[in-house]
């Protein structure tokens, strides 16, 4: 099992099924964290910092990541980051992956993110990000992912809207290594 921070409410998580407290419920291909935000998150204005939320965002992905194909994962992309509203000091957040696209050798997984108050139980959306991880083997290689297969209807139109995120990244990547290389033989 791996411990996370004194600052979160699920002190330890297990990445079996059968030993982690309600994950037997979870839907395929889904993995969830909650945090107690704690004054080591937080800047003097007591918002919590965004790479603190970034990293609570990448841990809960991986998580998701793992649990699907039971390997180590690795962070390969992160999509662009919006930060719609702040979380603060003594809030609960709570972070829920689902796994959204799976290509021979990539785990896109969608991360939302929400606040809690406390005293009022008042519940806010702060985060979405979409990740994308790789499996790796012995030595570093990347491995094949075990296929995913979205159940709901809203989880099949997120498979289909995840295959064409991936399909611009390959692209995108495709542009800024041509670019890469025109710009070392002008340089």
């Amino acid at each position: 099992s791996t411990q996370s921070t004194w600052g979160d409410v699920i002190l330890t998580m297990s990445l079996s099924n059968s030993n982690c407290s309600g994950s037997e419920n979870w839907p395929p291909g889904y993995a969830e964290h909650v945090h107690l935000c704690v004054p080591s998150d937080a800047n003097t204005s007591g918002n919590v910092h965004g790479g603190t939320t970034l990293r609570l965002i990448e841990f809960t992905g991986w998580l998701c990541a793992t649990r699907h194909c039971r390997a180590r994962c690795v962070t390969a992309n992160l999509d662009n980051m919006d930060f719609h509203t702040p979380m603060y000091l003594n809030e609960l957040a709570f972070f829920q992956a689902q796994l959204t696209f799976v290509s021979e050798r990539s785990m896109e997984v969608k991360v939302e993110v929400y606040a809690e108050s406390l005293t009022d139980s008042t519940r806010r959306h702060t985060n979405t990000a979409y990740l994308t991880y790789c499996a790796l083997g012995d030595g570093g290689k990347v491995l094949s992912v075990p296929p995913f297969v979205p159940e709901s209807d809203a989880a099949k139109l997120e498979f289909e809207e995840g295959r064409k995120r991936h399909e611009l990244r390959k692209k995108s990547r495709g542009v800024m290594l041509s670019a890469l290389t025109s710009w070392e033989s002008v340089s």
